[in-house]
């Protein structure tokens, strides 16, 4: 790790953010502006570059905020589609780098160089509106992009004069530079030092003449800073200054929220109407109305620095109060994890952030696991009574047995074969330890990030019902790792999934003592650093702590749950791609007929039939199909699709079930004051869901490929062309169109289907053969996730076959009503990922776009 990263914040004055100063004077304003006219936009950026990278090495108190918003955003599924992965250091610099691009669209809208036609506007006749009626108007603005934008709206209105309001000294320089740089400029910068009675009655004289009047809300100083409201802002309270929502009161004009972002080349101007009606009631509620105006702005603000999370330029940390230990430089690592935590923990009060998922009370379901590892849902142990005293009773009571000498598997004895072996008493308390260690050699790839959370979570859920005698700060811990988004690295290889998943369980226990490695965003490094940095010690684990650790079911159950609801989507997707494999192929739509589902009433089949046949319906199908009946991989695809569909009932119970279970040994019940041994580590109903899943999933692959061997066959594809090519005359003789891509597809499922071999058939006898009989329920788990890839892989590839095939039957004449429907918004968006195939190129690109877009359910495949 970096110097920058360990160090991020240099001791200070103790000033609050409202209160400092920004960095730069007239005469560097000046020089850009030299530089501009003398080297242009491409010379004046290169050197910008050097600027930019000095202020972020020499500033660690605006790189330390920069870091912490970006944190702050990464916590919200709005934040990760903007910023794409984990914000680090080097983000930070791009955030600066953002600020420097910022600063030539300034330079270049002072000169004119940002023409009108170079700007969209949302909203425009809010806007409009306001100065129809003859008089001016306020717009709040923000740091959010570049407000110097404003001034593009002159060639809207002609005449129209804008004034906006800083807290700078150089007002009177920047007027100046504005004069010397575009003397036809429509901008007018009033300095104020504070929001007193004759910088009201200033303004309202601007806009009594109807000109514009803008403020900035997010960084200009109320009377030095300690006019502030504190509101919800990103997850925690952040202190907004009143003044700007205080003097657009006492405006009385309409007032517009105004943001000013760039999208590639163009620059994008949003108007939002502000009610700020309600702070010209009466004294005794002002107050109230003034902190829901200035809500109101936090949270129309918030929508938009998650989107445009770069282009938020106030260098400070907002959320700071006015004496933080942060701004003296003490305990710099215990404050940021507290700011992370606290945006955790706050996150329901803002925009669209769930509420944390409550776990130990409740019954935890599989959504709620896959939602907590893939969107990076907040957790929380339950509050409740009966949940902590569970919870305490268990870890108490385990205690008073070591106390007295008390025999108890894995505490005072060894473990497995050595159950017969009696610990010292003065070597109880190193024996998790010991555990945890001599497990630690797990091989092949580490599980990805999500899939890791959703071990952890599930490892927390069993944990948390209070038979396992755990101690509460060990559960927190992990609450902690998990809102903090800080993993165990977890080699996939080691377990037989009986007597728990102890190896690669042994990597969660392992990080929660400061041992081996973590992962933290896209980095990994040595848990002993990261637990230091966030200000958490390693745990010393007490006795059945690793044991109970390690001696689960949470590998195999939170990979379960991720196979679960990708297969799911699955069942929807195959749905629709056979509608649509019927229409390209002139099918016969009589084959979903309801009359003839009615007879044989399978729910999950006839659910199947019933989406096909409203998509075909939907679509226009044909009305005189080419053949009587179908081939079966057509007329019989929801009785295929249908076994999947029908099996998720008890899948799901045989998972969630799993999930909500004690599943260790032994379960040391406090209320009861018992100790019970058994078997509950085993873990047969999982590997038994897994491999009936992976074979319901793998025929699936099966069924698609040989729809799309119809489709690329002109023997049987009803008059499309070879392949699917949609290469024309002389170039038809060299385009193969999707030829290559059938042999992917049908490797791809000849590799699903190899893989459905049940795992748990193959038990093995293992530890002196104690382990005697074994589940191989994790390896069952892992076999299912990589069928359900290969699967995924076949669906897109047919979906990117029947978007080419049915637009090459409408190229041929035929009737395109299935544009207009659910088939056609599909198709629609697949474009997006991936061009129609007019000449041959290579799809791989297209391909995994695709396949990334299927595995995430990016499309809702509504029925």
């Amino acid at each position: 790790m970096s110097t920058l990263e360990r160090n991020p914040v240099r001791p200070d004055t103790g000033v609050h953010w409202s209160g400092m100063r920004e960095r730069g004077v007239f005469a560097g304003l000046w020089f850009m502006l030299q530089c501009y006219r003398l080297f242009g936009r491409i010379g004046f950026g290169l050197f910008l570059v050097p600027v930019i990278t000095y202020f972020f090495l020499s500033d660690g108190r605006t790189r330390y905020a920069s870091r912490s918003f970006l944190d702050r955003v990464w916590a919200y599924p709005e934040g990760r589609h903007a910023l794409g992965s984990r914000p680090n250091l080097f983000y930070s610099f791009r955030h600066y780098m953002s600020f420097g691009s910022a600063i030539l669209d300034k330079v270049a809208s002072w000169t004119g160089d940002i023409r009108p036609q170079d700007v969209d506007y949302d909203n425009r006749d809010l806007l409009d509106r306001v100065l129809a009626e003859g008089r001016g108007g306020v717009m709040i603005g923000s740091h959010l992009g570049n407000l110097e934008l404003c001034r593009a709206l002159g060639s809207l209105h002609q005449q129209l004069k804008i004034n906006v309001v800083v807290h700078t000294a150089h007002a009177a320089g920047f007027n100046r530079l504005l004069a010397q740089a575009n003397p036809s400029a429509a901008l007018n910068m009033i300095q104020t030092s504070s929001f007193g009675v004759d910088t009201a009655i200033l303004l309202k004289e601007r806009v009594d003449r109807g000109e514009l009047v803008v403020i900035v809300g997010d960084r200009t100083p109320a009377s030095g800073g300690r006019r502030t409201c504190a509101v919800p802002f990103l997850g925690a309270d952040a202190a907004f200054p009143e003044g700007p929502f205080i003097l657009a009161s006492l405006m009385a004009c309409p007032v517009l929220l105004v943001f000013c972002v760039r999208e590639g080349r163009r620059h994008r101007i949003i108007f939002e109407e502000l009610d700020a009606e309600g702070l010209q009631q009466s004294r005794r509620n002002r107050q109230e109305n003034l902190r829901k105006t200035i809500a109101s702005y936090a949270a129309r603000l918030g929508y938009y620095a998650l989107r445009y999370p770069l282009q938020w330029f106030n260098f400070f940390d907002f959320w700071a109060p006015a004496s933080v230990d942060l701004v003296h430089g003490q305990n710099i690592k215990k404050t940021r994890r507290k700011l992370i935590m606290n945006t955790v923990q706050t996150a329901s009060r803002n925009i669209g952030c769930p509420a944390p998922i409550l776990i130990g009370g409740g019954r935890l379901n599989i959504e709620e696991v896959v939602a907590i590892a893939r969107s990076h849902v907040p957790v929380a142990l339950d509050p409740a009574p009966d949940v902590q005293h569970r919870i305490e009773a268990s870890a108490a009571y385990l205690d008073q047995l070591v106390a007295q000498d008390g025999e108890i598997y894995g505490v005072t004895t060894g473990y497995g074969d050595n159950c017969t072996t009696r610990i010292p008493r003065d070597l109880v308390a190193a024996l998790p330890l010991q555990l945890s260690r001599f497990h630690g050699c797990g091989l092949g790839a580490h599980l990805a990030p999500h899939l890791t959370r959703a071990v952890m979570v599930a490892r927390l859920a069993s944990l948390s019902l209070g038979h396992s005698g755990v101690r509460h700060v060990l559960l927190q811990r992990l609450v902690d790792l998990l809102n903090l988004d800080v993993q165990p690295l977890i080699p996939e290889e080691g377990s037989v999934g009986a007597s728990g998943d102890l190896t690669p369980l042994s990597y969660v226990a392992a990080l929660l003592v400061g041992e081996r490695s973590a992962r933290v965003g896209e980095h990994i490094r040595p848990a002993a650093e990261v637990l230091a940095e966030l200000g958490l010690p390693p745990l010393e684990m007490r006795p059945k702590e690793g044991l109970a650790l390690m001696n689960g079911t949470a590998v195999m159950t939170g990979l379960a749950c991720e196979a679960f609801v990708r297969a799911e989507y699955l069942t929807r997707l195959c749905s629709r791609l056979t509608a649509m494999a019927s229409l390209a192929l002139g099918g016969n739509p009589e084959h979903f007929n309801a009359r003839l589902f009615a007879v044989k009433p399978h729910p999950g089949q006839n659910e199947v039939a019933a989406w096909i046949r409203a998509d075909l319906d939907q679509a226009g199908a044909y009305m005189a199909p080419s053949r009587l009946q179908d081939r079966y991989s057509i007329r019989c695809a929801p009785h295929i699709i249908g076994v999947l569909r029908d099996s998720l009932p008890w899948l799901r119970q045989f998972i969630e079930t799993e999930l909500n279970s004690a599943n260790d040994n032994p379960i040391i019940d406090g209320e009861a004051k018992a100790v019970l041994h058994g078997g509950h580590f085993y873990g047969g109903h999982i590997a038994f869901a897994m491999d009936g899943l992976k074979t319901c999933v793998a025929n699936l692959a099966d069924l698609m490929d040989r729809q799309m061997a119809l489709l690329v066959d002109p023997k049987m594809n009803n008059g499309l062309p070879p392949g699917l090519t949609g290469a024309t005359g002389a170039r038809l003789a060299i385009n193969h169109g999707f030829k290559a891509v059938q042999i992917g597809m049908s490797a791809w499922t000849a590799e699903a289907l190899k893989l459905t071999m049940p795992a748990s058939a193959f038990s093995r006898s293992t530890e002196s053969h104690n382990q005697d009989k074994v589940s191989m329920g994790t390896i069952a788990a892992r076999d299912c996730l990589r069928v359900l890839q290969l699967t995924e892989q076949v669906a897109a590839a047919h979906l990117l076959a029947l978007v080419q095939a049915l637009e090459l039957r409408g190229r041929a004449g035929g009737e395109e009503r299935w544009r207009r429907g659910a088939i056609g918004a599909l198709a629609q968006v697949v474009r997006g990922l991936s061009p129609s195939l007019l000449e041959d190129r290579p799809l791989e690109a297209d391909l995994r776009a695709v396949v990334a877009s299927i595995q995430i359910a990016a499309w809702p495949l509504q029925h």
